[in-house]
């Protein structure tokens, strides 16, 4: 009877670090993308504050990548990195504009690789 408790509660206790990974996982992938989307906006309508915009996106990207990194594959990630070490460079508008829509794809796909689907377990 001990070692069945002991099995439910190592298996309560994988449960619960896993749904915490996920929601952490999840919670720096949506302020990503929201960052993402004010970039868009400020590429969009020509605005002054796209330079602003960027250094905040490369800022959070630091703290994104510690994050995701520890919870997921790095392949992705790293060519994440590169592409935003790249966006301050980019002059071109429709350029800027397509690649940043990129970076929150990738960054959305991250995050629903990492949640459980039941066709995977069956």
């Amino acid at each position: 009877m001990k070692r069945n408790i002991a099995a439910l509660v190592l298996f309560l206790l994988l449960i619960l670090v896993s749904a915490g990974q996920l929601w952490l996982l999840g919670r720096t992938t949506e302020r990503l993308t929201a960052i993402i989307s004010e970039c868009e906006k400020s590429v969009n309508s020509d605005s002054n504050d796209l330079d602003e915009r960027l250094s905040e996106l490369a800022g959070y990207w630091e703290k994104y990548y510690r994050t995701a990194s520890f919870l997921t594959r790095s392949d992705s990630l790293n060519d994440m990195a590169a592409d935003v070490s790249r966006l301050r460079s980019m002059k071109d508008g429709g350029e800027l504009a397509e690649e940043l829509r990129s970076l929150r794809t990738r960054a959305e796909l991250i995050l629903d690789e990492q949640i459980p689907h039941p066709e995977s377990v069956f």
